[in-house]
């Protein structure tokens, strides 16, 4: 259980960046 909430915290950053990039193509085109 510890190393899957540590798997989570390493994900959280990319898919933050990911919604992000994602609002910012929707943006742009």
């Amino acid at each position: 259980m510890k190393n899957y909430k540590r798997l989570l915290q390493l994900l959280l950053p990319y898919k933050k960046a990911l919604v992000v990039g994602s609002i910012f193509l929707i943006a742009a085109s």
